[in-house]
């Protein structure tokens, strides 16, 4: 199966004319084939889940989890240090190549060294694209190595980006882009668990960005959630993994449900957003499944809204 722009508009519950050209160019330029999975090859597929499941210890925002998280953006700020005109020293540890992927519920082989990378690319082109066009500034939170904000200065090289974290090793390694790269990009230390409108005030004519980060919060998320809110930004997308979403019918939503929730990764966020429109507080303006995942869960939805 060929993945054109038809594909990935249906992902990303979008018109196909109204994808912008440069995610159109990429969609085109990656070329991207996706295999099923003959029934043997599921099967055993399926028996692994099931195993790394059983024997999976990893709780999310556990304390120990801060001392992981520095060590990683350590590693990525070391390589960059070695090449600081190479983008690949600053592609997340945990995006694997050659692994299978989830696609609208089965599990597929691609023609693609990593196709979550792939995918990873082409939907931030679009995000970047269609949601801070009109920005002044674009932040976001729990930015890690900064490689999202690296492609915002590519596509809109007059945005001012800032990037926060709540390790400084991933503080560093953004303030090293910016200069290393002569772009307009730093980097701020940044505790979602804690926001302050003291430590970081939001800037007048702001786009908001998470991609991955929320989900790193154990589902203590209504503070960052009321300080984004307080924040008043013209626009706030997350990429983020809905447990919601998942159907119980589906055996491969079962088990990327089964492993999401033993982690403990965030859940409820589409839930409070939807109060809060029901408030008065916010405008919705999408909650899209983009039902693709990696092989354990899938980790990127689509969620738009902003403050009224």
């Amino acid at each position: 199966m060929n993945l054109s722009a038809v594909e990935f508009a249906k992902s990303f519950g979008e018109v196909e004319s109204n994808l912008p050209a440069n995610v159109i160019q990429l969609i085109e330029a990656e070329r991207l084939t996706l295999t099923p999975l003959i029934p043997s090859e599921r099967d055993l597929l399926i028996l692994e889940i099931i195993e790394r499941i059983r024997n999976d210890k990893q709780i999310i925002a556990a304390k120990e989890r801060t001392t992981a998280w520095e060590k990683g953006w350590a590693e990525n700020l070391d390589l960059f240090r070695k090449n600081p005109s190479s983008d690949e020293s600053l592609i997340p540890r945990f995006v694997r190549p050659r692994m299978p992927v989830r696609w609208f519920g089965e599990y597929f082989k691609s023609n693609h060294e990593n196709f979550e990378l792939a995918y990873i690319k082409i939907l931030r082109e679009y995000v970047i694209s269609k949601y801070f066009n009109n920005v002044e500034t674009l932040y976001e939170f729990g930015a890690g190595t900064g490689f999202n904000l690296l492609q915002a200065s590519k596509i809109f090289p007059n945005l001012k980006l800032i990037g926060t974290d709540f390790v400084q090793p991933a503080v560093d390694l953004i303030n090293e882009i910016g200069v290393a790269r002569n772009i307009n990009l730093t980097g701020s230390l940044f505790n979602m668990l804690t926001p302050s409108h003291d430590t970081l005030k939001v800037r007048p004519l702001s786009g908001i960005w998470t991609f991955g980060s929320l989900e790193q919060l154990g589902g203590e998320i209504k503070s960052m959630v009321d300080y984004l809110v307080e924040s008043k930004p013209l626009i706030c997308v997350h990429i983020e993994p809905v447990v919601e979403f998942y159907e119980e019918n589906l055996l491969s939503d079962y088990l990327a449900r089964w492993f999401q929730s033993q982690r403990g990764y965030t859940a409820g966020l589409v839930g409070l957003l939807a109060e809060y429109e029901t408030l008065g507080k916010i405008k919705l303006l999408k909650t899209q499944r983009l039902n693709f995942g990696s092989l354990m869960m899938e980790g990127y939805n689509l969620i738009a809204w902003k403050p009224n």
